[in-house]
């Protein structure tokens, strides 16, 4: 797998790393709309919250391929990403072409892996919210 070697390990923190941001980009989300001022039914309020939303999808992605990206562990996948790449495919269009292989059920793996633990502090967070 993928994460087990030297680069996957050093692509998997980084993934982790930029897991908190996400959490402040997607707890306004959450905790605003359950504020009193909150719910005056304005629409800048539902503005501001689809704001933060689209940043966290925004940053949920790059990060997602930022991570796809540095999988380096087959020579055929590097080299079926360098003819895509020279046929100007790129991003996400990138990653649905070369997922269809099964070396990157470890890349895939990994990913659930932190969004799983991503979910789970969330979820948590939530639930202490709740029982005020």
């Amino acid at each position: 797998m993928f994460i087990f070697t030297k680069a996957g390990r050093s692509a998997y923190l980084q993934f982790v790393r930029n897991l908190p941001s996400q959490v402040m980009l997607l707890a306004p989300c959450i905790f605003f709309p359950q504020m009193e001022k909150f719910n005056d039914g304005r629409i800048t309020n539902i503005g501001l919250v689809l704001l933060f939303f689209v940043m966290f999808i925004y940053a949920a992605v790059a990060n997602w391929l930022e991570f796809y990206e540095h999988d380096g562990a087959s020579q055929a996948r590097k080299k079926a990403t360098a003819e895509l790449r020279e046929s100007g495919v790129t991003g996400w269009r990138l990653f649905l072409k070369t997922i269809r292989h099964k070396e990157y059920l470890g890349v895939l793996v990994a990913m659930l892996m932190a969004y799983g633990g991503f979910a789970e502090v969330i979820f948590m967070v939530f639930k202490a919210y709740h029982q005020k």
